[in-house]
């Protein structure tokens, strides 16, 4: 009989497990959690939206790629990428809205999620000095390119699309490649 019992409660323990670890994985957010909750000034710069709910920030989107963790939006006119990078512990999200040279309205952020539900800057990323110096006079003006796929961030020219430098995601931390 008490073998019986311990059998029982080692099935019972080995259930319990089984389902805390489904009910983790279930609760993973995906870019499309993080990217409705992105704080609402990702979503405009000059002028603000009388609307800024999830039904507006769905709106926004012209493309997705919700397995690859990649979302591209409008912001005010301005095309918006999103992407989710994760590593064992972090999960981060970048936004990217390129307007062009001199235009105010360029945003590049690295966020990373709180438990609270707010967001925290991501300070891990090459400064813009690290940047420039690896690009050298290659141009005179650069623009980031989140990926729909993979890990790299591009650093390219915006007058020909060319790439100039990649910054890759390893191990939780960006490094110039």
């Amino acid at each position: 009989m008490r073998r019986y019992a311990l059998s029982l409660a080692l099935v019972f323990a080995l259930i319990a497990i089984t389902a805390c670890g489904a009910w983790a994985q279930a609760k993973k957010m995906s870019v499309m959690d993080y990217y409705l909750t992105l704080p609402d000034d990702c979503f405009y710069c000059e002028i603000v939206p009388d609307d800024l709910s999830a039904a507006f920030k769905r709106k926004q989107i012209t493309k997705s790629n919700i397995p690859a963790g990649y979302i591209e939006a409008r912001s005010e006119g301005y095309s918006m990428q999103v992407a989710l990078f994760t590593a064992p512990g972090i999960r981060l999200v970048a936004i990217n809205r390129p307007c062009g040279e001199g235009c105010m309205c360029n945003m590049f952020r690295l966020l990373v999620p709180q438990p609270d539900g707010g967001w925290k800057d991501y300070e891990g990323f090459p400064s813009e000095g690290d940047i420039n110096a690896k690009i050298g006079k290659k141009a005179r003006s650069h623009e980031f390119l989140l990926p729909e796929v993979g890990t790299d961030i591009k650093i390219i020219d915006p007058e020909t699309g060319k790439t100039l430098l990649l910054i890759g995601w390893i191990g939780g931390k960006f490094g110039i490649k």
